[in-house]
Protein backbone atom coordinates (compact mmCIF):
# COMPACT_ATOMS: atom_id res chain seq x y z
CA UNK A 1 0.00 0.00 0.00
CA UNK A 2 1.28 3.69 -0.46
CA UNK A 3 3.02 5.26 2.57
CA UNK A 4 1.07 7.11 4.61
CA UNK A 5 -2.52 4.71 3.62
CA UNK A 6 -3.52 2.55 6.41
CA UNK A 7 -4.42 -0.93 5.91
CA UNK A 8 -7.12 -2.40 8.48
CA UNK A 9 -4.83 -4.99 10.00
CA UNK A 10 -8.48 -7.48 9.63
CA UNK A 11 -8.94 -6.76 6.36
CA UNK A 12 -9.40 -9.91 3.71
CA UNK A 13 -5.56 -9.17 2.59
CA UNK A 14 -4.13 -9.12 6.15
CA UNK A 15 -6.19 -12.86 7.09
CA UNK A 16 -3.46 -15.35 6.72
CA UNK A 17 -5.25 -18.41 7.71
CA UNK A 18 -3.76 -19.11 11.34
CA UNK A 19 -6.31 -16.53 13.07
CA UNK A 20 -7.89 -19.81 15.24
CA UNK A 21 -6.97 -19.93 18.50
CA UNK A 22 -5.10 -23.26 20.49
CA UNK A 23 -6.53 -22.95 23.51
CA UNK A 24 -10.61 -23.33 22.33
CA UNK A 25 -9.40 -25.64 19.18
CA UNK A 26 -10.95 -23.55 16.66
CA UNK A 27 -9.65 -24.29 13.33
CA UNK A 28 -10.61 -23.92 9.41
CA UNK A 29 -12.98 -26.98 10.22
CA UNK A 30 -14.92 -25.01 12.78
CA UNK A 31 -14.62 -21.63 10.83
CA UNK A 32 -16.09 -20.91 7.71
CA UNK A 33 -15.15 -17.94 5.54
CA UNK A 34 -18.29 -15.18 4.45
CA UNK A 35 -19.16 -12.14 2.24
CA UNK A 36 -21.80 -10.96 3.98
CA UNK A 37 -21.51 -7.04 5.06
CA UNK A 38 -22.90 -7.57 8.80
CA UNK A 39 -25.02 -4.20 9.87
CA UNK A 40 -26.43 -5.45 12.66
CA UNK A 41 -24.01 -6.95 15.31
CA UNK A 42 -24.05 -8.21 18.62
CA UNK A 43 -21.12 -8.37 20.41
CA UNK A 44 -20.13 -10.09 23.96
CA UNK A 45 -17.06 -8.96 26.55
CA UNK A 46 -17.26 -12.50 28.17
CA UNK A 47 -16.29 -13.86 31.32
CA UNK A 48 -16.73 -16.46 33.55
CA UNK A 49 -20.25 -15.05 35.41
CA UNK A 50 -21.30 -12.35 33.43
CA UNK A 51 -21.12 -10.55 29.54
CA UNK A 52 -20.83 -7.19 29.01
CA UNK A 53 -23.23 -6.85 25.64
CA UNK A 54 -22.64 -4.33 22.92
CA UNK A 55 -25.07 -4.03 19.73
CA UNK A 56 -24.63 -1.76 16.91
CA UNK A 57 -26.62 0.31 15.69
CA UNK A 58 -27.66 2.25 18.49
CA UNK A 59 -24.61 2.13 20.98
CA UNK A 60 -26.18 -0.12 23.30
CA UNK A 61 -25.01 -1.87 26.14
CA UNK A 62 -25.50 -3.53 29.54
CA UNK A 63 -24.40 -6.68 31.41
CA UNK A 64 -26.15 -9.70 31.95
CA UNK A 65 -25.48 -13.39 33.31
CA UNK A 66 -23.46 -15.91 30.81
CA UNK A 67 -26.04 -18.33 31.08
CA UNK A 68 -27.83 -20.18 28.21
CA UNK A 69 -31.38 -19.21 29.52
CA UNK A 70 -29.95 -15.25 29.21
CA UNK A 71 -28.23 -16.05 26.16
CA UNK A 72 -31.31 -17.15 24.37
CA UNK A 73 -33.61 -14.63 25.98
CA UNK A 74 -31.17 -11.74 24.58
CA UNK A 75 -30.38 -13.11 21.15
CA UNK A 76 -34.09 -13.66 20.30
CA UNK A 77 -34.91 -10.13 21.54
CA UNK A 78 -32.41 -9.05 19.34
CA UNK A 79 -33.88 -11.42 16.23
CA UNK A 80 -36.79 -9.47 16.39
CA UNK A 81 -35.42 -6.55 16.67
CA UNK A 82 -33.91 -7.25 13.43
CA UNK A 83 -36.85 -8.13 11.74
CA UNK A 84 -39.25 -5.43 12.85
CA UNK A 85 -36.39 -2.76 12.13
CA UNK A 86 -35.34 -4.74 9.20
CA UNK A 87 -31.63 -3.77 10.11
CA UNK A 88 -30.18 -6.28 7.84
CA UNK A 89 -27.67 -9.42 8.19
CA UNK A 90 -27.22 -10.40 11.98
CA UNK A 91 -23.93 -11.17 13.59
CA UNK A 92 -22.62 -12.18 17.25
CA UNK A 93 -19.08 -11.87 17.69
CA UNK A 94 -17.35 -12.95 21.01
CA UNK A 95 -13.48 -13.22 21.96
CA UNK A 96 -12.32 -16.67 22.47
CA UNK A 97 -11.61 -17.31 26.27
CA UNK A 98 -11.12 -21.14 27.09
CA UNK A 99 -14.58 -22.07 27.00
CA UNK A 100 -16.61 -18.93 28.88
CA UNK A 101 -17.83 -18.12 25.06
CA UNK A 102 -19.74 -21.78 24.83
CA UNK A 103 -23.19 -20.93 25.92
CA UNK A 104 -22.69 -17.88 23.52
CA UNK A 105 -22.11 -20.20 20.78
CA UNK A 106 -24.32 -23.08 21.62
CA UNK A 107 -27.15 -20.81 21.31
CA UNK A 108 -26.41 -18.91 18.18
CA UNK A 109 -26.25 -22.50 16.47
CA UNK A 110 -29.57 -23.52 17.87
CA UNK A 111 -31.21 -20.15 16.83
CA UNK A 112 -29.11 -20.36 13.35
CA UNK A 113 -27.69 -16.85 14.33
CA UNK A 114 -23.95 -15.80 12.56
CA UNK A 115 -21.74 -16.23 14.85
CA UNK A 116 -17.67 -15.03 14.90
CA UNK A 117 -15.42 -16.43 17.27
CA UNK A 118 -12.85 -13.91 17.56
CA UNK A 119 -9.45 -14.27 18.56
CA UNK A 120 -7.80 -11.84 20.66
CA UNK A 121 -4.56 -11.14 18.71
CA UNK A 122 -6.88 -10.06 15.90
CA UNK A 123 -9.50 -7.77 18.24
CA UNK A 124 -5.66 -5.91 20.11
CA UNK A 125 -4.87 -5.26 16.35
CA UNK A 126 -8.05 -3.81 15.81
CA UNK A 127 -8.25 -2.18 18.95
CA UNK A 128 -4.96 -0.50 17.90
CA UNK A 129 -5.80 0.81 14.33
CA UNK A 130 -8.72 2.31 16.51
CA UNK A 131 -6.50 4.24 18.50
CA UNK A 132 -7.87 2.96 21.87
CA UNK A 133 -5.79 3.09 24.36
CA UNK A 134 -7.94 2.46 27.81
CA UNK A 135 -8.63 -0.98 28.76
CA UNK A 136 -12.26 -2.14 30.50
CA UNK A 137 -15.25 -4.41 29.70
CA UNK A 138 -17.24 -2.11 28.51
CA UNK A 139 -14.98 -0.27 26.12
CA UNK A 140 -13.85 -4.12 24.92
CA UNK A 141 -17.43 -4.82 24.01
CA UNK A 142 -17.66 -1.52 21.56
CA UNK A 143 -14.12 -2.18 19.92
CA UNK A 144 -15.53 -5.97 19.16
CA UNK A 145 -18.63 -4.95 17.91
CA UNK A 146 -16.81 -2.51 15.95
CA UNK A 147 -14.57 -5.31 14.69
CA UNK A 148 -17.86 -7.34 14.06
CA UNK A 149 -19.19 -4.60 11.88
CA UNK A 150 -15.88 -3.03 9.87
CA UNK A 151 -14.16 -6.28 9.62
CA UNK A 152 -14.16 -8.05 5.80
CA UNK A 153 -14.33 -11.38 5.59
CA UNK A 154 -14.83 -12.83 8.70
CA UNK A 155 -15.29 -16.82 9.45
CA UNK A 156 -18.14 -18.07 10.67
CA UNK A 157 -18.40 -20.58 13.62
CA UNK A 158 -19.37 -24.19 13.25
CA UNK A 159 -20.30 -26.51 16.05
CA UNK A 160 -17.44 -29.27 16.11
CA UNK A 161 -18.24 -32.89 16.84
CA UNK A 162 -19.01 -34.43 20.11
CA UNK A 163 -15.99 -36.41 19.52
CA UNK A 164 -13.72 -32.97 19.03
CA UNK A 165 -15.22 -31.31 21.54
CA UNK A 166 -14.76 -34.00 24.13
CA UNK A 167 -11.35 -34.25 23.28
CA UNK A 168 -11.28 -30.21 23.57
CA UNK A 169 -12.74 -30.48 27.11
CA UNK A 170 -10.12 -33.12 28.33
CA UNK A 171 -7.17 -30.96 26.96
CA UNK A 172 -9.03 -27.91 28.73
CA UNK A 173 -8.79 -29.98 32.18
CA UNK A 174 -5.96 -31.66 31.96
CA UNK A 175 -4.25 -27.70 31.57
CA UNK A 176 -5.65 -26.60 34.17
CA UNK A 177 -4.74 -29.86 36.64
CA UNK A 178 -0.73 -28.62 34.96
CA UNK A 179 -1.70 -25.16 36.16
CA UNK A 180 -2.39 -26.46 39.71
CA UNK A 181 0.18 -28.75 39.84
CA UNK A 182 2.65 -26.04 38.78
CA UNK A 183 1.16 -23.64 41.29
CA UNK A 184 1.30 -26.10 44.29
CA UNK A 185 5.04 -26.99 43.32
CA UNK A 186 5.82 -23.49 43.54
CA UNK A 187 4.19 -22.77 46.98
CA UNK A 188 5.47 -26.11 49.02
CA UNK A 189 9.29 -24.27 49.08
CA UNK A 190 7.68 -21.14 50.59
CA UNK A 191 5.75 -22.90 53.32
CA UNK A 192 8.31 -25.27 54.10
CA UNK A 193 10.35 -22.18 54.67
CA UNK A 194 8.17 -20.55 56.79
CA UNK A 195 7.56 -23.32 59.42
CA UNK A 196 11.77 -24.17 60.08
Amino acid sequence: SPLGTRVHPNGRRAFDGRMQSRITGTSTMTMRPTHTTFKHVVAFEVSKQTLVVHVLPGDHQHTTSNKPKAVRKLLIAEARRNVREQLGPLLVVCEATGGYERPVLEICVELGISCHLAHGKRVRDFTNYLGVLAKTDPIDARVIALYGLKTEGLRLYQPPSPETQALKDLQNRRAEILDMLIAEGTEAPVCKAATT
